[in-house]
């Protein structure tokens, strides 16, 4: 999923949040037999996320700064700058990207 976070139309947006993963539930999470609920059985955090590998490749000529969110949504890493295209990875130990226009 990628979202603006200014408020602008996605082709004059600033500033971009990703948000990619596979799978996530907490731990001691329990399933009934078929799958479809956890009733009242949801587990306890940290939650458990599968993470996701992809190259993203935004649209057009503009160039950006990518960073890994932590989970409080604060910067931890630059992954790639100066760019429109980049990789996202479960190494990064993150499901959030924040996208910023250079």
């Amino acid at each position: 999923m990628i979202a603006v976070a200014d408020d602008l139309p996605l082709t004059q947006s600033k500033k971009l949040w990703l948000c990619a993963l596979s799978r996530a539930e907490n731990q001691g999470m329990a399933w009934d037999k078929d799958r479809r609920t956890v009733g009242n059985k949801w587990g306890t955090g940290p939650a458990l996320v599968l993470g996701v590998k992809a190259k993203i490749k935004l649209p057009g000529d503009a160039t950006w700064k990518v960073e890994a969110l932590d989970p409080s949504g604060a910067p931890k890493a630059v992954i790639a700058e100066k760019t429109n295209d980049f990789r996202i990875d479960p190494s990064q130990k993150t499901c959030w990207w924040l996208i910023t226009r250079e």
